[in-house]
């Protein structure tokens, strides 16, 4: 699991950057297949079926609303903070965020998975790091 939720945030922070700069405030629409092409490295088989048929909205996070922002980190990489809500075919709906820290001081920020399984209508954190 650790991996698809890899390659999704990756992925999201690889494609976006200069979608966002066209229309900073307005939430960037994607496709599974979108996801896998915004993908620079090898994009695993197990992403690539539960993204098939999915629709990905990403919106800038919540202490940002006016625009996304991004930046370069030290190693070259671009990082973004964003909420992301990956709608899957199943009905599974997965929300992904990147958020700044509470002190600031972590650049990479809070990252985040909930997800709400098909039929039910409460939300289950699998990750908060």
């Amino acid at each position: 699991m650790y991996g698809f939720f890899n390659v999704t945030s990756n992925a999201i922070q690889k494609g976006f950057p200069g979608a966002a700069k066209l229309h900073p405030t307005e939430p960037l629409q994607l496709l599974g297949d979108d996801m896998a092409a915004a993908c620079r490295g090898p994009f695993e088989s197990s992403a690539r079926r539960w993204l098939r048929g999915a629709h990905i909205t990403v919106m800038p996070d919540k202490a940002h609303p006016n625009g996304f922002l991004c930046w370069q980190d030290h190693w070259g990489h671009t990082r973004c903070y964003y909420s992301a809500t990956i709608h899957l075919a199943d009905g599974t709906d997965i929300f992904e965020s990147r958020e700044p820290g509470a002190d600031r001081k972590e650049s990479f920020g809070i990252y985040s998975v909930r997800v709400r399984w098909p039929g039910t209508a409460r939300e289950e954190t699998l990750w908060e790091r």
